[in-house]
């Protein structure tokens, strides 16, 4: 059937742009008001996260402030920086973590430190260092190495930590930034950070045996552990051939 012509009156036409007009409005003001909810939000959190901050660091100042003020003249400080006794229960790496900010703090040699943190190891961490070579335990990174291999924390660690760690519910994103960091926090440049997701995602295609094989060994940048694992495939071939050739 054809389609028949429905008449308007100009009453009913102008009453229909009038419904659209207002409820274009009505839409208007509501996305207004969502994106000034928004803003207020992103205003609130970031003013929270700035006095988190703030009272953080007048915290440490007033710690440091204490610790400087129980300690012996300037001309002693860097003698005499006082260090707590590492306990069972501790988190390791927030120790050593602690450790360190206290020795540069009081502009400890570094070449002091293994000596500094010796004495306030217990447990674990102190029966890895006892079983360190002599000459090892004058230099803190062999210190440090040995006694995170003791509590099973090396390069891979971080390597799993850096792919499945997720956000806590009480971490804000900058704590989630934080503990990615530590991943890398022994780089400094864009080229180095590129090598080392290379060499992260290296080890990944890697067979599980070939890829122990080779984490094990310490790899300083991608070609290195792709030399390792070349030099692997190629003992474990010449050692098959050895034998097929006994027979």
């Amino acid at each position: 059937m054809p389609s028949r012509n429905v008449d308007v009156s100009p009453a009913e036409e102008q009453e229909r742009r009038q419904r659209e007009e207002e409820r274009r409005r009505a839409e208007e003001e509501e996305r207004r008001q969502r994106e000034e909810e928004r803003r207020r939000i992103e205003v609130a959190e970031r003013e929270r996260m700035e006095a988190v901050f703030a009272e953080e660091r007048r915290e440490q100042r007033r710690i440091l402030e204490t610790i400087l003020e129980a300690q012996a003249p300037s001309q002693q400080r860097k003698e005499t920086a006082k260090l707590t006794k590492l306990t069972e229960s501790e988190d390791i790496e927030a120790y050593l973590t602690t450790f360190e900010r206290m020795m540069s703090a009081h502009e400890v040699d570094r070449e002091k430190w293994a000596f500094k943190l010796a004495p306030n190891l217990s447990g674990k961490a102190q029966l890895a260092y006892a079983a360190m070579d002599s000459d090892d335990t004058k230099d803190y990174e062999q210190v440090k190495e040995t006694i995170l291999l003791r509590y099973n924390i090396n390069t891979e660690t971080y390597r799993q930590r850096f792919r499945t760690t997720k956000k806590q519910e009480d971490w804000s994103y900058r704590d989630l930034i934080v503990r990615l960091r530590k991943w890398t926090k022994d780089k400094t440049s864009a080229e180095e950070i590129v090598d080392l997701m290379v060499t992260e995602q290296f080890l990944t295609t890697l067979p599980q045996e070939l890829r122990v094989w080779v984490t094990d060994r310490k790899p300083k940048t991608s070609t290195e552990a792709g030399q390792m694992a070349d030099e692997y495939v190629q003992t474990r071939k010449s050692t098959q051939e050895s034998k097929t050739n006994c027979f």
